[in-house]
């Protein structure tokens, strides 16, 4: 596998860029527990996501939505190691946003029709 090396990423170069600048980085969806945030994973962001603990600016990992064949699973054991590197937030509609933290990740990541979203329906 061609792993993409980390020092010389964008968002390296980005953060490199301004030391102090604000950083968020968004995604629709939760990083997914089987590949994306499985510790040591072939395709897990929790390396790369190292570049942002030494980044002296406000960051912020954003998401809105529980990643659908994540919904029935406890997360909350992935989602610590990306709370390692940088602070996470859940930002559902109306900008009701939350942020996430070891206390209440479980809350963090539930939804009040966790079925729906599963099926999406």
């Amino acid at each position: 596998m061609n792993v993409p090396n980390v020092a010389t990423s964008l968002m390296k170069k980005l953060l490199d860029n301004d030391k102090t600048g604000c950083v968020v980085f968004y995604t629709y969806n939760s990083p997914c527990t089987s590949t994306c945030t499985k510790p040591g994973g072939c395709y897990s962001i929790i390396q790369a996501l190292d570049m942002f603990k030494d980044h002296k600016g406000p960051k912020a990992f954003v998401f809105t939505k529980v990643w659908k064949y994540d919904c029935d699973k406890d997360i909350s054991t992935n989602l610590k190691e990306v709370l390692k590197r940088v602070p996470l937030y859940r930002c559902k509609d109306n900008n009701n946003c939350v942020a996430c933290t070891d206390k209440n990740l479980k809350d963090c990541m539930s939804g009040e029709n966790r079925l729906l979203e599963k099926y999406d329906l």
